[in-house]
This record gives C-alpha cells, sequence and structure tokens, in this order.
C-alpha cells in the first residue's frame, strides 16, 4: 500500500546517485526533490519535481498563483 510515509524528501532537495540509491533499496516508492515544476507518467519517480508552497505563499492568492504560473512557464 502506498502512502505518504511510503516517499522520501531529500534533505534540501539535495541527492545524488549515492543516496539515490540508498533511498531505492530502503523501500520507498519515491521521492521528491525541490526542483520547481510539474511531474509526468515518464518523470523518474525517485526524481520527483515539486511546487513548495510555504506559508506567505499559501496565505496569499496572488502569490499562491505567481508560483503556480512560474511553474507552468518552467
Amino acid at each position: 500500500q502506498i502512502n505518504a510515509s511510503s516517499f522520501f524528501c531529500y534533505p534540501n532537495g539535495s541527492w545524488d546517485n549515492e543516496s539515490l540509491n540508498i533511498v531505492k533499496r530502503t523501500g520507498y516508492h519515491g521521492a521528491v526533490t525541490t526542483h520547481l515544476g510539474y511531474n509526468s507518467s515518464s518523470s523518474d519517480p525517485f526524481l520527483l519535481d515539486r511546487i513548495a508552497l510555504h506559508d506567505e505563499i499559501s496565505n496569499s492568492p496572488q502569490l499562491l498563483w505567481f508560483r503556480l504560473f512560474q511553474s507552468i512557464i518552467k
């Protein structure tokens, strides 16, 4: 069964081949980086992009829309 605890978040979004292989061997189903963007069915599940939404962004509709726009044009 896949749930939120089945995914790893690289500290500060930093990863290398060694950490990627360790995460895979540990049994996680995937991992997220801090690269801004969307993922597709062809995305590597252990190098997933994401849209970071911190308090100052998620509490402001204007900043939220701007962050979503940034990810679209990337």
